[in-house]
């Protein structure tokens, strides 16, 4: 059953930038990734604001849509599969473990989706750095894409993200995932996890966005940006200029 919220998909569609119809099929899908990843941010602020993220949907599409905020994955992916069900997809929440150190994360790490068409797709507008239009659920196939090749393995029940960049010779493991579908509420441990002092993402702010020549960050002391595979950073000097590159270059507003 669909909650009832006071966000629509029209203004979902503003937010996004996104102008209807939009066919229900693949290329549906990649119209519709590609312009969530364009607009809407990859952002931690909340949590450095003392903020509180509950997973509750209307709350989360309140601050996307007409707040005109990001968040982070379990928000984004959250809002996502809000409107991929009212598009009439038929579409899961996934929970992953995500690669680092050489150990996998905890339970509920992060939040991806999986769709249903003609065969199963991927989704994430919620990893950061990561694929731009969905990927097939097909063990060992090799998806390439401006950013990098993908790749699906198998490994007993889970399935593992694989991606090479451009300037790599190797695939790494970006994160695993089983295809066993969950709530959004089951999620919250793991939200509540990444606003405790144990996570990564209470150490610094982060704020960053796809663009279709590269992605541009704003971190606690510095602005990067990637174009067309060039890297430039410039220093972030206090937070006046902080919150000036805030609003430039995310339209945010504190």
């Amino acid at each position: 059953m669909l909650t009832p919220v006071s966000t629509t998909v029209e203004q979902y569609f503003q937010r996004i930038g996104i102008t209807p119809p939009v066919a229900r099929d693949a290329e549906g899908l990649v119209q519709l990734q590609r312009a969530h990843l364009f607009a809407v941010p990859f952002e931690n602020l909340d949590i450095h604001m003392g903020r509180r993220i509950v997973l509750d949907e209307t709350t989360i599409l309140d601050k996307i849509i007409a707040s005109r905020r990001g968040g982070f994955c379990y928000e984004l992916n959250t809002a996502f599969c809000w409107l991929l069900h009212r598009l009439g997809y038929r579409v899961d929440m996934l929970a992953a473990n995500v690669f680092g150190d050489d150990t996998w994360g905890i339970d509920f790490d992060h939040m991806l989706l999986r769709v249903e068409l003609d065969q199963p797709w991927i989704l994430d507008v919620g990893f950061g750095d990561n694929f731009v239009d969905p990927l097939r659920l097909q063990q060992g196939l090799v998806q390439e894409q401006d950013v990098g090749a993908f790749r699906l393995d198998r490994d007993g029940p889970y399935w593992i993200l694989m991606r090479k960049n451009t300037d790599q010779s190797d695939f790494t493991a970006q994160y695993r995932f089983m295809p066993k579908e969950y709530a959004l509420a089951d999620f919250q441990p793991g939200c509540d996890y990444h606003q405790s002092p144990a996570s990564h993402f209470t150490k610094a702010t982060v704020c960053s966005l796809a663009r279709p020549e590269g992605r541009i960050t704003l971190r606690s002391d510095r602005l990067i940006r990637t174009e067309n595979g060039v890297k430039t950073e410039s220093a972030i000097d206090n937070q006046d200029h902080w919150r000036a590159a805030l609003r430039e270059h995310f339209a945010i507003v504190l």
